[in-house]
């Protein structure tokens, strides 16, 4: 029989043996000695830990004791302190090597299926990890790649057939390694160690520009011309929303003159959907949208407000995406769906 202990690391829960967790704290505690003349040691032993606990996750499972032999496995994979010291050593007593850039960027990434997180496939959080962007944003994308599937038979059918094949092409991020690497985060001590000084520069260049009294003027100023701006086109298409109410009478007038001239079906279906309430009601919901959304928008940057957590910047946003998917049903309907029926 072995003694276990329930333990937290990185954020994942742990039962371990006791034999297991006091390998594992004399190797952690080693390694933030080793960092402790570094200014993100917190940092960098927060993530150290996160990797920690995945490899041995890979290793023993969900739901299971871990042994000695998940930690050796984790230590082996991330490394030692004094094997990266004897490392650096050797290197220096040779010719001395370029400095490598390994900032966290694109070219320190590569394309997997994040299945972790998915909702099909993974292959949206995936792109989404790649890019560095909110994977909601690129699920939107994708919403609105599809959109014109429901309209047309044959955009669905290759709506479908590009996720498919961008399913099967790229490959899912089963193991720790490859999660990593699809983030552009560091593995091993040595990635870990080589990442620091360009954080601690990012963060040197963050403080300077938030103390810097002239790019905090000019951002005040660009702020205000650029709120001015959008609070002045948002009232304009406010304006034009209550103007378009009279549009179906404007366009009978027009009709009207006009109807001589009118020879071909297609235009009569066209000064017909220009003449319905229901098609003006449709864009002035639209602009409308786009004007509130101009109006928030201005007003926070003039303001400088806080977003608030319920977010309706984003909720505008896809209140219009849904006016914009209305409007376009309602266009084929009236427009394309006559002519689609009578040559059939």
């Amino acid at each position: 029989m072995k003694k276990t202990v329930q333990v937290s690391i990185g954020g994942y829960p742990f039962t371990i043996e006791t034999e297991a967790f006091e390998k594992l704290k004399t190797y952690l505690e080693e390694v933030r000695n080793a960092y402790s003349g570094d200014s993100d040691t917190d940092e960098i032993m927060k993530e150290l830990e996160e990797r920690t606990a995945e490899l041995i996750l890979e290793k023993a499972g969900k739901g299971c004791v871990v042994g000695i032999e998940a930690v050796d496995y984790a230590i082996g994979r991330i490394g030692r302190p004094d094997e990266l010291a004897e490392e650096e050593q050797s290197q220096n007593e040779g010719r001395q090597a370029a400095p490598k850039d390994t900032r966290n960027n694109i070219k320190d990434r590569r394309l997997y299926r994040d299945v972790d997180n998915r909702v099909l496939g993974g292959v949206c959080s995936g792109i989404a990890a790649y890019f560095g962007l909110d994977v909601v944003l690129i699920r939107v994308i994708f919403v609105l790649f599809f959109a014109p599937g429901f309209l047309f038979e044959k955009f669905f059918a290759i709506s479908v057939l590009a996720y498919m094949l961008l399913w099967l092409i790229i490959p899912a991020a089963k193991t720790v390694e490859e999660k990593c690497k699809m983030r552009g985060k560091p593995l091993d001590l040595g990635e870990f160690k080589s990442k620091v000084p360009t954080q601690s520069q990012v963060k040197e260049f963050g403080k300077e520009v938030q103390t810097s009294p002239a790019l905090s003027i000019a951002g005040k100023v660009l702020g205000i011309i650029c709120g001015v701006l959008l609070v002045t086109a948002g009232t304009a298409g406010l304006f034009g929303c209550c103007a378009m109410w009279s549009m179906p009478d404007i366009m009978h007038g027009l009709i009207a003159k006009s109807s001589p001239s009118i020879t071909s079906n297609m235009d009569v279906a066209i000064m017909s959907f220009l003449n319905m309430r229901t098609t003006w009601i449709l864009i002035a919901t639209i602009v409308g949208l786009m004007s509130i959304a101009f109006l928030y928008a201005g007003t926070m940057c003039i303001f400088r407000f806080q977003a608030p957590k319920w977010k309706p910047g984003l909720i505008l946003f896809l209140l219009w995406i849904i006016a914009i998917l209305v409007f376009a049903g309602y266009a084929f309907k009236i427009l394309a769906l006559p002519a689609i029926l009578l040559t059939v």
